[in-house]
């Protein structure tokens, strides 16, 4: 009997780890394949491969809901990945401990060797791996960027939330982060079309909810990120705007219209005209 209750746990356990791990493999698909793979290389952030196995799972818990807290702590682990990944942090996570801890099952199935998961998850690191192998055109990506050219799927353009500081890009919004530096930071072509493939940031995630860029398009996109970044010393914005030069110009070109009308105007009082008169 006490034999028949072992195995009835142990069996227990092993259909509790499946079914934790199937729910750990869609939020992992969802909220973390963006920016991290399993074995397939490092990415926007690390590989996580064996990640349970280095780390506790108190430790990787907390890091997930906010590493940012935990860089501020002075948490020496924490602060060394944030230097490595050049202090591009990871944004806190809304997932609660439950899941959180089906992702980490998962990351630990998948960390194996003959678990049937692993052919289940070889398409989460699929479009980014398609982008890769696609050439883009710089030129075509500055005007997908800016607007001139349409997404397929009618996304907004990037330059409504982002700008680069080159001397022949648009100013662009203020909502997000400047992107002039930002292949540089990352690192990757990997890194940049795992964030346009699988937008880790939530007012992104809303923006391009339904109209995901085709692969194509994030290898354009892609091109023309890591252009700014080349250029970024030798293409930096002149001192004035074009928007401040021309209203310059266009306050100038006023003065001189009111200066050339009122030319003729009357000078002098009523009086002065009838003083005259009776002077002479």
């Amino acid at each position: 009997m006490k034999k028949l209750s072992i195995i009835l746990v142990i069996i227990a356990m092993v259909i509790f780890q499946e079914t934790n791990a199937q729910d750990g493999e869609m939020l992992f698909k969802s909220s973390c394949a963006a920016c991290h793979s399993i074995g397939k290389g490092r990415l926007l952030g690390p590989d996580l491969k064996g990640i349970t196995s280095t780390r506790n799972q108190e430790w990787l818990i907390k890091f997930i809901k906010s590493s940012k807290s935990m860089i501020d702590a002075n948490d020496k682990d924490a602060v060394a990945i944030a230097k490595e990944f050049n202090n591009f942090m990871m944004p806190d996570s809304p997932l609660n401990e439950a899941e959180i801890k089906a992702i980490l099952s998962y990351i630990r199935l998948m960390s194996g060797d003959s678990s049937p998961a692993q052919t289940m998850s070889a398409d989460t690191t699929k479009t980014i791996e398609e982008a890769i192998v696609i050439i883009g055109d710089a030129g075509i990506g500055k005007d997908l960027f800016e607007g001139r050219y349409q997404f397929s799927a009618k996304g907004v353009a990037c330059l409504a939330c982002h700008g680069v500081d080159l001397y022949d890009a648009e100013d662009g919004g203020l909502l997000a982060k400047n992107l002039t530096h930002s292949f540089a930071t990352l690192g990757s072509e990997a890194a940049i079309t795992g964030i346009l493939s699988s937008p880790p940031f939530p007012y992104m995630q809303a923006a391009y909810k339904n109209n995901m860029l085709t692969t194509q398009e994030m290898a354009h996109i892609t091109a023309y990120l890591k252009k700014t970044s080349d250029q970024k010393y030798s293409m930096s914005k002149p001192l004035f705007s074009r928007t401040f030069l021309a209203g310059i110009f266009l306050t100038t070109l006023l003065f001189f219209m009111i200066s050339t009308i009122w030319r003729k105007r009357k000078s002098g009082s009523v009086n002065e005209s009838i003083m005259n008169r009776q002077i002479r």
